[in-house]
């Protein structure tokens, strides 16, 4: 029974640094009757503050892993829940669900008897609670769910005492998962913030759950959001592209590193062909040859393209006007080489003359050089 003292003192202990813990009535209880309360409410305090301070992770999370080291099971059990409860109840940002997550991952290394009544926690919250949350808290809830079940996945296979686990225990997350985003894709109540969330979790957890007998039930939710992509009113054109680029990633084994060289591959082969394209095709002056078999030039070419017109209605013949205009470029050309003739001339003839000025000069000063 809780004491109208304890009540205070409990109180007293939080709040203090601006941030407000809302447990339900339950787990409050649990945690003043638990013979390690005094450090129940330490590890409280440390969950709050890395939520305050996600840049302080490593410092709070190691406070609270020495806190833990004295638990038994029953008391884990406790702190599983708190933060069951602050990553669905709070909404500041997804860091919280992510490094939440990463300190349950520590306790499963810390305890390697530990993760199947962790799990066991996360499932009864699963069936039992989550139908009291409201929308955002059920987002929140999804988020922190994805985070744990994809970094157990990842480091299982590097611990042995993770390989019972695995086989019974993971396949419970596993559903779990995949039975959120299910319940949310189909509320009524539909928007671009739901789908985000969903599209972001089958990015993070796509890789483990498209496997084995999840793969039917990813082929199903990639079915209802492509639907969704195609036609519903409340979602926008970009959530829409991001519902549709989720093929792309199952394409690429879920992997953005994949997807980031598959690009670049692609990019590559496209310059080179370009680069190949410019190299073979002729030029576009070499493509059009004139009467006399040669390329147009390209002021004729200009000619025809101003022409093309009167080319293109059989009606019109230009051939008169083309010829004069061909005329005209003779013409041009002609006084253009005469002028650099003209231009020559004068410069050879300049030079002629500086030359001769030279050999004068070098005459003279030879003959006043004997004269001496």
């Amino acid at each position: 029974m809780i004491t109208s003292n304890e009540d205070v003192n409990y109180d007293a202990n939080f709040g203090y640094f601006g941030f407000e813990t809302t447990f339900s009535p339950a787990l409050y209880e649990r945690i003043i009757c638990s013979e390690q309360s005094k450090e129940l409410q330490e590890v409280q305090v440390g969950l709050e503050q890395m939520i305050l301070e996600p840049g302080e992770f490593v410092t709070w999370s190691n406070a609270i892993r020495e806190r833990t080291t004295s638990f038994g099971i029953d008391t884990l059990k406790i702190v599983v829940e708190m933060m069951i409860q602050l990553a669905a109840f709070t909404s500041t940002s997804p860091t919280v669900q992510y490094n939440l997550a990463k300190l349950c991952s520590f306790l499963c290394c810390d305890f390697p008897s530990f993760p199947n009544d962790m799990i066991d926690c996360f499932l009864f919250f699963h069936q039992e609670k989550r139908s009291n949350l409201n929308d955002q808290q059920r987002l929140n809830l999804l988020l922190f769910f994805a985070e744990v079940y994809e970094k157990l996945e990842a480091v299982c296979f590097n611990v042995v005492n993770f390989q019972l686990f695995t086989s019974l225990t993971l396949q419970g997350m596993e559903t779990a998962v995949l039975e959120q985003m299910q319940e949310i894709i189909l509320a009524d109540r539909l928007d671009d913030s739901k789908v985000k969330v969903v599209v972001e979790v089958l990015k993070l957890t796509g890789r483990y759950l498209d496997a084995n007998e999840g793969v039917s039930r990813i082929n199903e939710l990639l079915t209802q959001l492509n639907a969704i992509a195609k036609a519903h009113p409340a979602i926008s054109d970009c959530v829409k592209e991001q519902i549709r680029s989720l093929n792309t990633w199952r394409d690429n084994k879920w992997d953005a590193r994949n997807i980031a060289f598959n690009k670049e591959e692609k990019h590559q082969k496209e310059q080179t062909s370009e680069e190949n394209d410019k190299s073979s095709s002729p030029s576009c002056s070499s493509v059009i040859i004139g009467p006399d078999g040669q390329p147009l030039t390209e002021e004729e070419r200009a000619f025809l393209e101003e022409n093309i017109c009167k080319i293109e209605n059989d009606d019109d013949d230009i051939s008169d006007e083309y010829d004069e205009f061909l005329s005209t470029v003779a013409d041009e050309e002609a006084k253009k080489c005469l002028a650099e003739m003209e231009v020559d001339g004068i410069e050879k003839l300049m030079a002629v003359t500086n030359l001769n000025d030279l050999r004068q000069h070098d005459t003279t000063n030879i003959k006043k050089d004997r004269e001496i």
